[in-house]
């Protein structure tokens, strides 16, 4: 997340995902040493340590003006209450990677009943783990919830322990600048793999 403030000020905070500790340089390649097709972005071993809620929950207590229960109020009400689906939406549950696993085929694909354009799609098991996360965000990286993700990872053949979760941090950092044209330019630095910036010449 980069950040500006209204005096000028900038910061960049660091919360992307991490390797499990159990990860290793050769997981995602055969016997042969070729890549394995989808291995590092299918299934419950290409899942990093989540670093989504640590960081937004230090961006709100740090520069936020509402509590964290009023930010996520609308975000649990949505996934309690549903909305309708749009023909896209709709067409995206049709998904096979989605049918692999029996959560998200039973989330998003209700086993195999699927969801049809207006129809409501609602998630209950979203909303309760929101709430949980709004009632004490350090529960998911220390607590209950930690531990349950951590369980349903290991379930599925992931890496993520409840160490894992309980090291993981958000992180502060310098932004890049530069300028072009009289203009200063701020930007994420390393590791963010983010936006990249091209220069074309009139």
């Amino acid at each position: 997340m980069l950040v500006r403030m209204a005096d000028g000020t900038t910061h960049f905070l660091d919360y992307r995902e991490k390797a499990p500790a159990a990860a290793t340089r050769n997981m995602y390649l055969d016997a042969s040493g070729n890549v394995i097709e989808g291995a590092s972005e299918i299934g419950y071993k290409s899942i990093g340590v989540p670093g989504s809620v640590a960081g937004l929950v230090h961006a709100e207590q740090k520069w936020g003006k509402l509590s964290l229960k009023q930010v996520m109020a609308p975000a649990i009400k949505l996934a309690q209450d549903g909305y309708a689906l749009t023909w896209g939406e709709a067409a995206d549950f049709h998904d096979p990677h989605l049918a692999q696993f029996p959560e998200s085929r039973r989330v998003f694909q209700r086993g195999g009943d699927y969801y049809k354009p207006g129809e409501i799609f609602r998630q209950p098991d979203l909303a309760r783990t929101l709430q949980r996360i709004a009632d004490n965000p350090d529960d998911f990286y220390h607590g209950a919830l930690a531990r349950e993700l951590a369980a349903a990872m290991q379930k599925g053949g992931g890496l993520i322990t409840v160490e894992d979760l309980a090291h993981y941090e958000a992180k502060e950092r310098e932004p890049v600048r530069g300028t072009y044209r009289g203009y200063e330019v701020i930007s994420a630095p390393p590791p963010s793999s983010g936006a990249s910036t091209t220069w074309t010449s009139p």
